[in-house]
């Protein structure tokens, strides 16, 4: 109850329920609480910002890095060598590595090929990719991937909210629906009850038998039994609408028993519907739909990785050249250049059997084909979805504001009959029929409404429209 009277207070004080003996609590009310302070929306920006920390360490491969390599050797009071290597290497995106740096060395027993001037060299050169790694590699493929990732996050941003608004408005919509049940169940018993006790008055005057009370006694009694079954009906559906409904502080709100719904912001549900319609959605499907944009970067993705997977079956064949030279100059020694100092090299490697790179290529290449897959029934199923959903709409709709004039109906001949009986032109039996058609046709009406709003909501979840609500 304490949740109750925070939420009624925090809805008055925001000025979107109009309060007179009840509170009102509109779709629009609650839907704002949810762009405020639903945890779903709060997911829905860490989805996206971890696609942007995963695009960050990607670029974090391409980092330059500075290196050093010691390695010293003493012993019995002699300094065999002291060998230093120190610099920088640069990767870029085109799979090209530069690196420059210093080396030095000395000490009474250095290797020949170790031995350097007194100042030791400075050098600059590149790693060349001539096989493998040439066209993509390791850090360009998980760069690739990454960027790829940012865009598919925000589409699962939107297909997470799709999810949450469709249901907000659905659980709204039953809230409402169940409510008009209790209040046209009340009616019924109040009208039932009124009629119940005038026919005691005449009975007690004698102008009837006392049977004559017992049909709408009878009557009275199961439209109380059926208002306690419709009361625990919309407890049940307003309880399954306090889940969407968050404070500030992050705490769940719960409406008491006090606040009731209304039909004020349900047209939304027709207003987006009309705002995309079936044959636009049709026309551009892949683009209006998040859930489909979400397959389509998968689809993306898995090509990336057949890509990387295919240049990994080339050989392995990287070329190294350095441009060398002394710290200071020395007149003695040719500049540096091209072909005046230099030191280079090729490292090359194949594996024989290729086992391991074919099986990975042939993964890729099945990864990629189950992604296609999962695209083309993706897109069939919200094809179909949309056509069946878009036209149960279009029938519930028409149904709905159809069967209006058929309750209408039943309403006067009820109430005609029952001045035909205070008249005494009239039969009690015919009376009580035709209050309990108008019963249950209001009933249906009001099912109708129901199946004309959740036909609504399934048909703009399936469109993939609802997380426009949170923008």
């Amino acid at each position: 109850m304490k949740r109750a009277a925070l939420l009624s207070i925090g809805l008055l004080a925001a000025g979107w329920i109009s309060a007179a003996d009840t509170l009102r609590l509109t779709l629009p009310a609650v839907i704002r609480y949810v762009q405020q302070n639903h945890p779903m929306l709060r997911q829905g920006n860490i989805v996206v910002n971890r696609g942007d920390v995963g695009l960050r360490l990607a670029r974090g491969m391409f980092d330059p890095k500075l290196y050093l390599q010691s390695s010293n050797k003493y012993y019995a009071g002699k300094e065999y060598y002291q060998l230093l290597d120190a610099g920088l290497k640069v990767p870029t995106w085109f799979g090209i590595e530069g690196f420059a740096g210093r080396e030095q060395a000395r000490g009474e027993f250095l290797n020949p090929d170790n031995s350097l001037p007194a100042n030791g060299l400075t050098y600059a050169g590149v790693s060349v990719p001539l096989g493998r790694d040439l066209i993509t590699d390791r850090r360009r493929t998980a760069l690739a991937k990454a960027k790829l990732m940012v865009q598919e996050s925000e589409f699962q941003r939107q297909s997470m909210l799709n999810e949450l608004f469709a249901e907000v408005v659905s659980d709204y919509a039953s809230w409402y629906t169940h409510w008009l049940e209790v209040r046209l169940y009340e009616e019924a018993v109040k009208l039932t009850e009124l009629r119940l006790s005038q026919l005691r008055n005449t009975v007690a005057a004698g102008a009837r038998a006392a049977i004559d009370t017992l049909e709408t006694d009878v009557l009275r009694r199961n439209f109380m039994i059926s208002l306690r079954d419709a009361e625990g009906k919309l407890f049940k559906s307003r309880m399954m609408l306090s889940v969407h409904l968050w404070n500030n502080n992050g705490e769940p709100l719960e409406p008491d028993d006090n606040v009731f719904p209304s039909d004020l912001g349900l047209a939304l549900v027709d207003s987006m519907a009309a705002s995309w319609p079936l044959n636009r959605m049709q026309a551009d499907l892949r683009t209006l739909q998040p859930g489909l944009q979400e397959q389509f970067f998968k689809i993306r993705s898995a090509e990336v990785d057949l890509r990387l997977q295919q240049q990994n079956l080339l050989p392995d064949i990287r070329l190294k050249y350095n441009v060398l030279s002394e710290p200071f100059f020395n007149p003695s020694i040719p500049g540096p250049g091209l072909w005046n100092n230099y030191q280079w090299g090729i490292d090359a490697g194949l594996n024989l059997f290729m086992r391991q790179e074919r099986a990975q290529y042939k993964i890729a290449g099945l990864a990629l084909e189950s992604a296609r897959l999962r695209y083309d029934f993706k897109q069939l199923e919200t094809v179909n979805k949309l056509r069946a959903t878009s036209l149960t709409f279009a029938n519930y709709s028409s149904i709905f504001t159809e069967y209006s004039s058929v309750v209408d109906g039943y309403l006067r001949l009820y109430q005609a009959e029952q001045a035909r009986l205070d008249a005494g032109e009239s039969d009690l039996f015919i009376v009580n029929t035709r209050e309990l058609r108008w019963v249950e046709s209001r009933l249906k009406e009001i099912e109708y409404q129901r199946k004309y709003l959740l036909s609504g909501v399934e048909y703009v979840q399936a469109a993939g429209q609802y997380w426009r609500l949170a923008e």
